[in-house]
């Protein structure tokens, strides 16, 4: 009976042991983590996720790829960053910088916006005279023009799409008896006054 009492004890101490080991190596996995990831310590990028990375004042979002293992970017001196980021493993890890601009028509303030964003807008406008004559009348049309951004530019630089001119308007209705229309075709159109349009006809009469 005592040896079993003896087992007894042998088997709750290893347990005990078992049990305050597991703890420790729980315990020592969390400060691991919560130690990592700081400039000082350097950077554990899992497969599948990324890190923003700002030390020794160079900041780069590093991607792991999902299905290749951990790894770590060395960043507690300015060199060992330099090197990790000339020798970099190319073949998982890309290495984008924090922000691809901060302002600019093309500028989300941190990324440049995608090649289908329209950056600008603007009415183009042709103008005309419908004749020579007094009362003729100014006229215009319009369309409107848009253009993209490029995607790799936060300038404003990309594809110019032209719209389709509108029907001829008029903007100014000249008066038959005191006016003419006068244009440059691109700016404007418009009425004058004109003393030769309110010279009377003169008939002659034959008897």
């Amino acid at each position: 009976m005592a040896q079993i009492d003896l087992k007894n004890r042998y088997f709750l101490k290893c347990f005990a042991f078992l049990l305050i080991f597991s703890a420790f190596l729980m315990f020592f996995k969390v400060e691991s983590a919560f130690a990592l990831n700081t400039c000082d310590t350097g950077w554990q990028v899992n497969g599948g996720t990324a890190r923003t990375v700002d030390c020794s004042g160079v900041c780069k979002k590093v991607t792991n790829q999902s299905g290749y293992p951990s790894t770590f970017v060395p960043t507690k001196t300015s060199s060992e960053w330099l090197e990790f980021r000339i020798h970099y493993p190319t073949s998982h890890i890309s290495l984008p910088a924090c922000c691809e601009c901060s302002s600019g028509d093309c500028c989300d303030g941190c990324n440049y916006r995608s090649s289908s964003y329209v950056c600008n807008t603007w009415t183009q406008y042709n103008y005309q005279c419908t004749g020579t004559a007094c009362g003729n009348d100014a006229q215009s049309q319009s369309r409107t023009n848009t253009q993209k951004c490029t995607g790799s530019s936060a300038s404003c630089t990309g594809s110019i799409t032209y719209g389709t001119y509108s029907s001829w308007s008029t903007i100014d209705d000249c008066s038959l008896t005191t006016e003419k229309c006068t244009t440059d075709n691109s700016t404007y159109a418009s009425c004058y006054s004109d003393a030769s349009c309110s010279v009377p006809t003169t008939y002659t009469l034959t008897v």
